[in-house]
């Protein structure tokens, strides 16, 4: 049996974008959310920096920084730091 994570992940669903200081925004897909991270879909993992911003809006001036801990074909785990 899976080891279970010590924050519920709840179906979010939502529109985001990502980016780094300074760099235009890239939009994603928020699938779940926890208070340590998130699972994004992205166009190409590949391409994302290990660091990175997760916007709820393309216009918001807050932010999450998150580090990016698995990448699959198609989405990305990502952890928020403190």
């Amino acid at each position: 049996m899976p080891p279970q994570q010590q924050t519920e992940r709840r179906g979010f669903g939502v529109p985001g974008w990502i980016g780094e200081a300074e760099t235009t925004l890239s939009p994603c897909f928020v699938f779940d959310i926890s208070q340590r991270g998130a699972t994004l879909a992205v166009k190409d993992p590949s391409t994302l920096p290990e660091t990175l911003r997760l916007y709820l809006s393309p216009t918001a001036q807050t932010f999450r920084r998150c580090v990016v801990r698995w990448r699959k074909e198609d989405s990305v785990g990502v952890q928020f730091e403190k």
